[in-house]
């Protein structure tokens, strides 16, 4: 009987050697010779990237930061290490390593100071500034290591030619991080021994992005929110260039020839060699809220777009808020407050111009055009559906508010990859007319929300270049009761109009 079953048992074991021997690879290439493994112990969580910001653009650079856990014990090294592929396998594309002191941290004789192409907000440590071994230029020793947290920068390709010899410990060129897959590995030592390790998958593949502010708290909620439902990309994490380990107000580190590239490239990717995120494939999308000037979206990710002609392109979108907020509290005629949510929906593609509501009170009882302050109590009723038209009556007034979207147009740099826009919808012509057709008033109303974010500063405006408020008082005008039509023209700068900008409001105005 045991001679019989000695054939089985040889050929189940042949089996099992090619599975001990992929097992044995995968332990050799996951440590080096002299690293040795000790029991699982939670020393840090990996947090930048995070769970929601897998996707890069092509030839990236990017951070990585991890936090330690409380009672974490001094260690000796932090490796960061990217591979091509799904798996760690083979030799990585990037190795970065850490040189510590006996508290565990980077020294400070280690970290450039007074970096000429920086600026330090409450911060004057970041993994960019690392300078030893190996030279401020050397990529390998871009790992930052301090009580509270490590992080570590990775150059992809995007920035090679500005302040780095982009070249491995041999000397070697690095390879620019293309489409593909990639498996980040992190590992922290304390004496030759790993304590722990973790890996990530990282995606350098085409994808969709949304971009715009990110302020106030309520409307970020719901830009992430709606990303999250589509599979957007959002870009939270800090990019490669712009540190803040612990939040942008507590203190932040930036170097604009660095992180500006990083944005620059994911909104429209024009670094030579790449495949897709490029003028002729990006997709991308701009929601039109609460957008200042001269601010990053408005710039530098609207610029872009308008820099590299995909404003007008089938794969760049709008949206905005059907209510133009996020949330409105008001209180009503009846001297309730009341509260309305906003929803993020996209901008119809034919269109240049929508309405989101009409505000209707008493006569005299409204602050001018393009004022919206979220702590204003006068009663009023909101009109959420323009398309049936407005109940006025000669005791009234009322406001419209709306977005435009930005229109094609050449750029002037207005600093280092900021572009201005050199046109846009900047003015609407509304001409009412009667019943019969005929015009019985003009005007001409700047386009520019401002915002009054505080209660006690209400002569403080937030301005919004693309969303405007306008108020009407016919009885002002004066016009009879009966029925009118509010129509809407853009206007450029230069004052020709703008197509895809028409719209009509039914006006009933009456005696009560």
């Amino acid at each position: 009987m045991k001679a019989k079953n000695a054939s089985p048992l040889l050929a189940y074991l042949k089996k099992l050697i090619p599975i001990c021997t992929l097992l044995c690879l995968l332990l050799i290439s996951s440590c080096s010779p002299t690293d040795s493994v000790r029991p699982a112990l939670k020393i840090f969580t990996l947090a930048v990237p995070s769970a929601t910001e897998l996707y890069f653009g092509e030839k990236r650079d990017f951070y990585v930061v991890a936090y330690f856990e409380q009672g974490a014990p001094v260690l000796s090294n932090v490796r960061i290490e990217l591979f091509r592929g799904e798996i760690p396998l083979g030799a990585p594309v990037r190795l970065l390593e850490s040189r510590l002191d006996e508290n565990g941290v980077t020294p400070d004789a280690a970290i450039l100071q007074n970096y000429a192409e920086g600026q330090g907000w409450n911060l004057d440590k970041a993994p960019d500034l690392v300078l030893a071994p190996g030279g401020f230029r050397y990529p390998g020793n871009k790992l930052l290591v301090t009580q509270k947290y490590f992080a570590g920068i990775i150059l992809g390709g995007a920035t090679k030619d500005f302040d780095t010899d982009y070249v491995d410990a041999s000397g070697a060129a690095l390879e620019d991080l293309t489409e593909g897959v990639y498996t980040l590995r992190v590992t922290v030592f304390s004496h030759g021994f790993i304590l722990q390790a973790e890996t990530l998958k990282l995606y350098f593949k085409p994808v969709f992005k949304l971009f715009g502010a990110f302020q106030p708290a309520n409307h970020e909620g719901k830009l992430k929110a709606y990303a999250a439902a589509n599979g957007y990309r959002v870009f939270l994490d800090p990019f490669a260039g712009y540190f803040f380990p612990e939040g942008y107000s507590v203190g932040n580190y930036k170097i604009n020839k660095r992180w500006r590239p990083q944005n620059s490239l994911e909104v429209v990717n024009t670094v030579a060699g790449t495949s897709y995120g490029t003028p002729e494939n990006a997709r991308i999308g701009f929601i039109l809220y609460n957008l200042v000037e001269s601010g990053t979206t408005s710039r530098l990710e609207i610029g872009k777009a308008l820099l590299t002609g995909v404003i007008d392109s089938p794969n760049t979108f709008f949206f905005r808020y059907d209510i133009g907020e996020p949330e409105i509290v008001y209180v009503n005629r009846a001297s309730e407050e009341k509260t309305l949510a906003g929803l993020i929906v996209a901008f119809a593609s034919a269109d240049r111009l929508a309405f989101t509501r009409a505000e209707i009170r008493a006569r005299g009882t409204g602050d001018g055009d393009n004022r919206y302050s979220l702590y204003d109590r006068t009663p009023k009723t909101q009109d959420l559906n323009l398309a049936d038209g407005l109940q006025i009556a000669e005791s009234e007034e009322f406001s419209v508010y709306g977005v435009v979207k930005p229109i094609a147009t050449s750029v002037t740099e207005t600093s280092y990859l900021y572009y201005a826009a050199d046109n846009r919808i900047a003015r609407i012509r509304y001409r009412i007319r009667n019943a019969q057709g005929e015009e019985v008033a003009a005007t001409v109303r700047e386009i520019n929300l401002g915002r009054i974010y505080l209660a006690d500063e209400p002569e403080r405006l937030f301005y919004s270049i693309f969303e405007f408020e306008h108020e009407f008082d016919l009885g002002a005008l004066r016009l009879a009761p009966g029925t009118y039509t509010l129509e809407t023209t853009g206007l450029d700068v230069p004052g020709d109009e703008v197509a895809g900008t028409f719209e009509a409001i039914t006006v009933q105005y009456a005696l009560h």
